[in-house]
């Protein structure tokens, strides 16, 4: 049974320090973290290049840089999207990281833990500290703060309702005020678009804790109280529902100790939910969670019905690892007509920006590589050491037939593209040297990694003849090898760019019904303070 790996004891070390390192640099910057991880990559490898450890220590800490980073960076926006950062941007500093960040045996960051353990260190203001709680589904700590931080949210619920709802008008002064501050914000709902109903900032975990807190103190039922989604009957469904959308492992953690008590749901309807997301990189733990409490059986029927979702799932870190060491049984699990698809998506994975594959960029759409929010782009969090790894176990046990594509669309018009001129063509052509390529590649995908890791064509293919072939091709011959290119320029090709994302300020939407519920509180108990909007 295919079950997700541990990490060695070396390379988790070398995980945690890896985190470290982008832990030491200001990633609570108001920019996307798409920026962020640009920005910063090349000074994280730098500085640990720079650690006075041995060169095996620092091979195990480098590898993991990117993939650690990544999953930091979209753990990170998972928070400050929910916990509303642009209000103070420094609730959570890099010393509070570096203390407090906990893993998982996995190499993934423990959301769970790592909240408890900042709560505990009574760093954080108490709304902030709130706010985690909610988010992180830490009932103890909510339940703890919330006689502090009740005033405060009642009332901001209330007064941001009439700021941003019902109309698209932002005539207030609050409002007014809010767009002055922050200027570089663009006000958008939770679909994307400018609010046109009732709206305020808390996240849906926040708002399902300040119901369950105020159930509490009125001795009732949570159901009883009308809930902030009119069309969602069930408190505990539509949390669950909201996890899936946006990733929140930390719910899912939380309902399923508490699956003896009624509380329950279906973990295989709950991966089309994962599937049909947009937050691909944010939703690998949950996707991890809920795969080890599958059954054998299980993971057989998911793998049938939806095989691109889970072989992509399994070549993104950490899971890749259990791809690398088990390599075959999930080859068997794959139907066989998307055996072709898993080699131009691991392909496209590694080389989708090498300027010896724009020109045929084209063809990965054919094969339905990319992902669901940027159509242009590769999704996910992925480790290079673990694909190369995987495509070479899987060049090796896979039929000839699988690896056509690869060959027809990517590999050799790219030779043929780059070869300079038209004698190096046909003399690739009639003189059997694309025959006595065809013959190495199909024997060796490292040869065709190979290929693609030097800066040009002519230096890759003479290696690789070099090295592989040495009395295939004659010194005369080697003329016609092709000359160094500046590809892009030849070409005319960019390198696609990553999208941006504006940071920005997210609305929940809210039912009139709940605001009213919360409007006659704060008036029952006369306790309604507009000094508290925004503190």
């Amino acid at each position: 049974m295919v079950f997700p790996s541990l990490q060695s004891l070396q390379n988790l070390c070398g995980i945690r320090i890896a985190y470290l390192m982008w832990t030491r640099h200001d990633l609570f910057k108001r920019r996307s973290k798409e920026d962020l991880f640009e920005d910063f990559l090349d000074v994280v490898l730098t500085d640990v290049q720079s650690l006075p450890v041995p060169e095996t220590v620092k091979q195990v800490i480098l590898k993991h840089v990117k993939p650690a980073g990544k999953h930091l960076m979209s753990f990170l926006g998972l928070w400050f999207s929910k916990t509303q950062s642009h209000n103070s941007q420094k609730w959570l500093t890099e010393e509070m990281l570096i203390e407090c960040l906990i893993l998982n045996a996995d190499g993934l960051i423990n959301q769970r833990k790592t909240a408890e353990k900042l709560l505990r260190s009574s760093m954080l203001q108490n709304v902030f500290a709130f706010r985690l709680a909610c988010i992180n589904f830490i009932e103890e700590e909510v339940l703890k703060l919330w006689p502090f931080v009740k005033q405060y949210c009642l009332n901001k619920i209330m007064l941001e309702s009439e700021v941003f709802g019902p109309s698209k008008s932002f005539s207030s002064d609050v409002a007014v005020r809010l767009l002055k501050e922050f200027p570089f914000y663009e006000i958008y709902d939770r679909f994307g678009r400018v609010s046109d109903s009732w709206s305020i900032t808390e996240s849906d975990e926040v708002l399902f804790w300040i119901s369950y807190c105020v159930s509490k103190e009125n001795a009732i039922n949570i159901k009883e109280l009308p809930h902030f989604k009119r069309k969602y009957v069930d408190w505990h469904e539509y949390s669950l529902q909201s996890a899936a959308v946006s990733g929140n492992v930390a719910c899912f953690d939380y309902f399923y100790s508490f699956r003896n008590t009624g509380i329950e749901y279906n973990y295989v309807k709950m991966f089309e939910e994962f599937f049909i997301s947009s937050e691909e990189e944010s939703l690998q733990p949950c996707f991890v969670f809920h795969f080890m409490l599958l059954n054998y059986e299980k993971k057989c029927e998911l793998f049938r019905k939806f095989p691109r979702e889970m072989v992509s799932r399994f070549l993104q870190w950490p899971l890749s690892l259990t791809f690398v060491e088990n390599t075959e049984e999930l080859w068997n699990l794959i139907p066989d007509e998307y055996k072709k698809w898993i080699f131009v998506k691991i392909f496209a994975i590694l080389f989708h920006k090498n300027t010896m594959i724009l020109p045929f960029r084209h063809n990965f759409h054919e094969y339905c590589v990319f992902g669901r929010r940027h159509p242009c782009m590769i999704a996910g969090i992925h480790s290079v050491d673990h694909l190369e790894n995987i495509w070479v176990d899987l060049w090796k046990i896979s039929l000839d037939s699988y690896k056509s594509p690869v060959f027809d669309y990517f590999v050799f018009p790219s030779i043929m593209k780059f070869g300079g001129n038209g004698e190096f063509l046909t003399y690739f052509l009639t003189s059997g040297l694309k025959e006595k390529l065809i013959h190495l590649f199909l024997a060796n995908g490292g040869a065709i990694l190979e290929l693609y890791a030097g800066t040009n064509m002519k230096d890759s293919l003479q290696s690789l003849i070099a090295k592989y072939m040495p009395e295939g091709v004659g010194d005369g011959d080697r003329r016609y090898i092709p000359v160094p290119l500046s590809y892009i320029a030849e070409t005319g090709v960019t390198v696609p760019q990553e999208p941006r994302n504006t940071p920005r300020i997210v609305l929940n939407k809210v039912d009139k019904s709940f605001l009213d519920y919360i409007k006659t509180l704060l008036f029952s108990s006369n306790s309604i303070d507009k000094s508290l909007f925004y503190k």
